[in-house]
Order: C-alpha cells, then sequence, then structure tokens
C-alpha cells in the first residue's frame, strides 16, 4: 500500500504498513490502475469498509500495559529492569512522578503480573519491586520499539512540523 505523507523518505527507505505484493515503491503515487492491492494509488481511492470482526479476540491489544496510556510504565520497567528496587529508589530517575502515581502505577503493575512486590518482615519496614518473568519478556519488545524510535524520531518530528505548518496555514 503507498500512502502519501507530507514528508518524503529518501528512495529505497523502507516504508511502515502491510508488505505489498508487487515492486516497491520509492516515489508518490502514480495515476492510472493499481499496481499493489486495492488502495495502491493513494489515500484517495476507496477502500473495503473494515468488517465488525476486524480485530481479532484472541489479540486483545488494549489490555496490554505497556501499550496503554500508561505514562510511567515502561520507564518503571527500565527502572527495574537491573533488579529489585525499593519504592524510594524509583523516584530518583522518575523525575516529575508524585508518590502517589509511582503507588498507583507500581500496584497495576503488579496486577498485570508484570511487576512482584515483596515484603520483608524488618524494623523499619521494607519493600521491594522487581519484574517478572512475564514483565521481563517485555523487555525484548521494548528495546524493539526503542531502536525504531531512534531511528525513526526525526522523521516523526519532521512530519508533526509539516502537518501543524499545514494547519496553520490552511486555517
Amino acid at each position: 500500500m503507498t500512502k502519501t505523507a507530507l514528508v518524503s523518505l529518501p528512495p529505497g527507505a523502507p516504508t511502515a504498513g502491510p508488505p505489498t505484493t508487487g515492486p516497491p515503491t520509492t516515489g508518490p503515487p502514480t495515476a492510472g490502475p493499481p499496481t499493489a492491492g486495492p488502495s495502491a494509488t493513494g489515500p484517495s481511492e476507496a477502500a473495503a469498509p473494515l468488517p465488525a470482526d476486524f480485530f481479532d479476540p484472541a489479540c486483545p491489544v488494549v489490555t496490554l500495559p505497556v501499550l496503554g496510556g500508561k505514562k510511567w510504565t515502561w520507564k518503571l520497567m527500565r527502572c527495574l529492569e537491573g533488579g529489585s528496587r525499593r519504592f524510594s529508589e524509583l523516584r530518583v530517575p522518575l523525575v516529575g512522578i508524585t508518590a502517589k502515581v509511582l503507588a498507583e502505577s507500581l500496584r497495576a503493575m503488579e496486577q498485570d503480573g508484570v511487576v512482584s512486590r515483596t515484603e520483608f518482615d524488618e524494623n523499619p519496614p521494607r519493600v521491594e519491586y522487581a519484574l517478572t518473568p512475564l514483565g521481563r519478556s517485555l523487555l525484548g519488545p521494548m528495546d524493539a520499539v526503542c531502536e525504531w524510535s531512534r531511528a525513526n524520531l526525526a522523521t516523526l518530528l519532521e512530519a508533526r512540523e509539516a502537518y501543524e505548518r499545514e494547519e496553520r496555514g490552511g486555517a
């Protein structure tokens, strides 16, 4: 599928989206018959309607803890990547997080099974948080997303700026 964008990619650069069956496209869409799939000529061509069962119920992406709108989850996971930490240790690198939000975030991560909470019977009381095996299994996908971000952040920011310029100029 070819998409038009306000930011052009260099020739041969990879594009996001599903693989196409035709030869790779390196320039803007051209007029004429589609070359790869129903919307190969660009976004102006009507696509087939989306079915009501479009999302696979066996893949409930909206319930994944790190893909939601939880601002601190990934940062907390990175803080716990090296081993267990106490609450006060976690606050140091997480500039701007309140004790309440940190507690809520850790509780939600514990509920999701990605963090364990261990209470030690000591005086003063001591509690440590650590990634569970499930939490550790998310580090690889997080690394991939971070790598994608490093590789594409400049292009993404350029697209945002171009969009904002167009919005200001068109209004």
